[in-house]
């Protein structure tokens, strides 16, 4: 539940944010657990976690669910706010191409529209036919006898990557609609669609005021707010991409590299801001740049097990101050 109240027993840590988050709370939470458990101040403490991180979520969507918890009575002892990606990537990359108010869910037009047109349908079904090819691929590869070799299974993987890739390119195709299948509940009340550059500094200035206002909410609450920005390949200098990662977690064409260049470097500006107005925020977009390993699993943003273990041991170095 998320509705939880404190005791002397266990420490509340709320988690928001997008699918980073939500993966640092779910499938990884037992990494960030096992941290913070090795600190003095939750000594003998039980530490539990309110999983809020959702996938495409950004705000103002974490200060409308921190704002609805507490409205409820919820408590939390901590309240951890990792994000950054989504602020940019889903107002800049999904919804302003797609007629949809930035500020709306990630893919409102396609939550709120019944009847994309034939193109769009089109595209879509491309996208399921490829994951579909790449499940049975994968299926067939692990039941024959190939998979012991090692050069069968480097063919297999290429050839993985490459369905994904395409489906991808299709996943893109999909944000395409004419004005006049863009009704006034997909687009919104204002004029938000400026030209790339302005969108992107007006999603960073939204990110954030919301900052300030999750830092007050917590303030008034007796919270502990931390926020980090989470780390993203496509921010230039960030980490040395593996030969991996070049292959499967790089799109140089994708939706994503221009508004994160442009949109980033910002991030990290408005992020000194607020340390300098006194909210406790920490920039981890850096915090991959010395290593060479493989860590990002998607042409996206997201980490496997052990980026997801970097990114718990600094959250925890964070939290011993």
């Amino acid at each position: 539940p998320a509705v939880r109240h404190r005791d002397d027993s266990r420490v509340l840590v709320g988690i928001l944010g997008g699918s980073v988050a939500g993966q640092l709370g779910t499938w990884h939470s037992e990494r960030l657990r096992g941290v913070l458990s090795e600190l003095p101040r939750f000594a003998g403490r039980e530490i539990e976690f309110i999983k809020l991180g959702m996938p495409g979520y950004h705000q103002p969507q974490q200060v409308l669910q921190l704002a609805y918890i507490l409205a409820q009575g919820g408590q939390f002892d901590i309240v951890l706010n990792i994000d950054g990606f989504n602020e940019v990537a889903v107002p800049g990359a999904l919804n302003a191409p797609q007629g949809a108010h930035p500020l709306f869910p990630m893919n409102w037009s396609m939550v709120a529209l019944d009847t994309p047109n034939l193109e769009v349908r089109r595209n879509i079904g491309a996208v399921e036919f490829l994951q579909h090819e790449r499940r049975e691929k994968a299926a067939r590869f692990q039941e024959s006898w190939r998979r012991r070799s090692p050069l069968a299974k480097l063919l297999w993987k290429r050839e993985d990557q490459r369905l994904a890739q395409r489906a991808s390119r299709y996943a893109s195709l999909v944000q395409t609609f004419t004005p006049d299948e863009v009704p006034f509940f997909v687009r919104g009340p204002e004029a938000w669609h400026d030209p790339d550059h302005e969108l992107i500094s007006a999603c960073v200035a939204l990110w954030k005021r919301c900052s300030l206002q999750l830092a007050s909410l917590c303030e008034d609450a007796g919270i502990e707010y931390v926020h980090f920005l989470q780390p993203n390949q496509y921010l230039p200098g960030s980490k040395p991409l593996s030969s991996q990662e070049k292959a499967s977690a790089y799109d140089a064409e994708g939706p994503y590299r221009p508004v994160i260049e442009t949109g980033y470097p910002l991030l990290r500006a408005a992020g000194a801001e607020l340390k300098a107005s006194g909210v406790r925020f920490v920039d981890l977009s850096l915090l991959f740049e010395k290593e060479s390993d493989t860590l990002y699993v998607d042409s996206c943003c997201h980490f496997n097990a052990d980026g997801n273990q970097i990114m718990s041991e600094a959250i925890a170095s964070e939290l011993a101050m």
